[in-house]
């Protein structure tokens, strides 16, 4: 509806926002190691390390043919690197072992992978009324994708199987877990 610099600017100030929102909490500001620790969470899921930087690889691999470990470099990066810290920035305020804490970031990491691809297959299975943004706009940018690269049934495939690996990861947490494995099946499944 608006033009390119605005959606930009606008981006550019909900980021900001919610860097804002985490440092300005009164409750966090009660428990100053997590709250560092979310904040460098936000910081590096936003910054060249994730969504960023993703999202610099992704077009600069326009026109490009890339393999599947390039594309997943791609993809854990963008949306799935926020995906990833917005699981475990609230793990910062929990008490886990070392070894849940390390599940967790492995089903986070997982399940934003999870989200890239389901991304990359809607592109090609649904309308853009659907989708909310133009259906097929990556094939006509020449992006390389999981649906491109593996075909649509092994895009299915590799995204099933991700899946799997991030709810295997997620099991060691016991019952606390289930809004998360919900989560994972709704990614996997979702249609928009």
């Amino acid at each position: 509806e608006f033009d390119e610099a605005t959606a930009i600017l606008a981006g550019d100030a909900l980021q900001a926002l919610a860097f804002e929102v985490l440092a300005a909490d009164e409750a966090l500001a009660a428990k100053p190691p997590g709250q560092v620790r979310m904040l460098a969470w936000l910081a590096r899921a936003a910054g060249p390390a994730g969504m960023v930087g993703g999202q610099a690889l992704d077009m600069a691999a326009e026109g490009q043919r890339l393999d599947e470990p390039g594309l997943e470099r791609i993809h854990r990066g963008k949306t799935g690197a926020l995906i990833r810290a917005s699981i475990m920035m609230p793990s910062e305020l929990g008490v886990l072992s070392a070894e849940q804490r390390a599940s967790l970031d492995v089903f986070a990491s997982d399940i934003g992978l999870v989200f890239q691809i389901r991304d990359d297959l809607l592109e090609v299975e649904q309308d853009t009324a659907t989708l909310g943004k133009n259906a097929g706009s990556d094939s006509g940018n020449e992006k390389s994708t999981y649906p491109w690269g593996l075909g649509v049934e092994g895009a299915r495939q590799r995204a099933a199987q991700t899946q799997q690996r991030a709810v295997a990861a997620l099991r060691t947490l016991g019952p606390r877990a289930d809004g998360l494995l919900w989560l994972s099946d709704f990614i996997l499944n979702r249609a928009y």
